[in-house]
This record gives C-alpha cells, structure tokens and sequence, in this order.
C-alpha cells in the first residue's frame, strides 16, 4: 500500500476509536482497485462498520 492510503487508515482508525469509545478495533481492506476502496472495521464487541470509496470520473456531456 502506498503512503497517503497507509496515513487515511491510520486517520481512520483514531477517529473510529475517539468516537467509538473502543480501542479493540481490526481493520481489513477487502477489496482495494483503481477505482474501489473498501475498508472494513471490526469492534471487539462484534459491531462494525463498513466505508467504500469509489473513484468518480468526469465525463463531459456533448450537445
């Protein structure tokens, strides 16, 4: 992985623990393309939460 995804997991995963008041928290990238990002993070309670980042393209449109 590269560093700028290595720092927003990293800024995710304080965030997810400030607010979520858990410390026991794992963090897994099931699925990881040009184009999709999905990161899935699992609490020591058995909660969890799911963010997909997907990439958007500009297409112009013809008239």
């Amino acid at each position: 992985m590269n560093t700028l995804l290595d720092q927003l997991i990293s800024e995710l995963i304080n965030v997810t623990k400030k607010y979520s008041e858990n410390d026991d928290i794992t963090v897994g990238i099931p699925q990881f393309t040009e184009n999709n990002l999905k990161i899935q993070f699992h609490f020591a309670d058995k909660n969890g939460l799911d963010i997909t980042f997907n990439a958007i393209k500009s297409v112009e449109n013809s008239l």
